[in-house]
């Protein structure tokens, strides 16, 4: 296996070094950071302009170069060894993948602008009550007419004072969905309380009261798929489980129980439970109607 970098690599690895060694001018970083506003849009406008780094992992029909995860490494390198503040991770990383995941016009023509340096995307998924749980959401978004009206709240979203965009999870009837947010256009039903993190980097707490939002800003959820799909495809695969098992009356009884608790499974209808905790629990369910088959059998002998 082969760990060093290709031609092309070294190429974005100098260009990027010289960059910041002869513009990024330390002091004047440290002074956005603290007192300004964050970051240094001509910076950002040099990577786009200039060198062509924020579409080095992004595809090549939005004007990127189709890298990877080497690509990253690299550029992630040397913005920390330059100590850079600018939205790297989140709006090309983050919020890059999750557009390039979700598919569409409305995302194509979004990732264009992040190539192209004229769009600052932030992610909005963290909630008071989230923890480590990013499926637990409690902000919604409910159908009105042509219109999405989103109420709810998130913590700590990364980068969103400095963002043209916001990518915002929120529950609706079919599960949970990820919405674009234009924050120039969206001068009422969203408030935000911005503040400088201990890295110095900005951040945002939102609160979303009746935002009114287009048909089209709901994208996708992040799997590119309804979690209702999710729960039909882990039905399915109870069913061939179980199937395979055996097709006496014991079985018919653990294939119904399990389906009965899909069904009725929290998740799907807001609580807890996750598509992993569904897999363990019918695993869980399955060895125990077995177990229980052996024994009934040997003491029928």
């Amino acid at each position: 296996m082969d760990f060093n970098l290709s031609k092309e690599q070294e190429l974005l690895r100098d260009g990027l070094g010289r960059f910041l060694s002869t513009r990024y001018d330390l002091e004047k970083s440290r002074a956005a950071a603290k007192t300004g506003a964050g970051w240094q849009p001509d910076i950002w406008r040099g990577f786009a302009d200039e060198l062509g780094v924020l579409g080095a992992a992004l595809p090549e029909d939005v004007g990127g170069i189709s890298g990877g995860p080497v690509e990253v490494m690299v550029i992630a390198e040397a913005l920390g060894y330059a100590l850079g503040v600018e939205p790297h991770v989140d709006t090309v990383v983050v919020a890059g993948g999750l557009l390039r995941r979700a598919g569409g016009p409305v995302a194509t023509a979004l990732l264009e602008k992040v190539v192209a340096g004229t769009a600052i995307v932030a992610l909005a998924a963290a909630e008071s009550g989230s923890g480590e749980q990013w499926q637990d959401v409690l902000t919604v978004a409910d159908r009105d007419g042509d219109e999405w009206v989103l109420r709810g709240s998130k913590i700590v979203a990364m980068s969103a004072p400095l963002a043209t965009h916001l990518l915002v999870t929120a529950r609706t009837s079919g599960g949970l969905s990820l919405f674009l947010v234009e924050t120039d256009s969206a001068p009422t039903g969203i408030k935000s309380h911005s503040y400088r993190t201990v890295d110095d980097r900005r951040a945002a707490d939102l609160v979303f009261d009746g935002l009114r939002l287009p048909a089209d800003a709901q994208l996708t959820n992040p799997y590119g798929y309804t979690l209702r799909d999710r729960q039909q495809l882990l039905v399915g695969q109870r069913h061939h489980r179980i199937r395979r098992a055996g097709r006496g009356p014991d079985d018919r009884k653990l294939r119904k129980r399990l389906v009965d608790h899909c069904s009725q499974s929290t998740w799907m209808s807001g609580g807890c439970d996750s598509p992993d905790h569904l897999i363990g629990r019918a695993a869980h369910e399955l060895r125990r109607g077995l177990v229980e088959r052996g024994r009934a059998e040997r003491a029928g002998q």
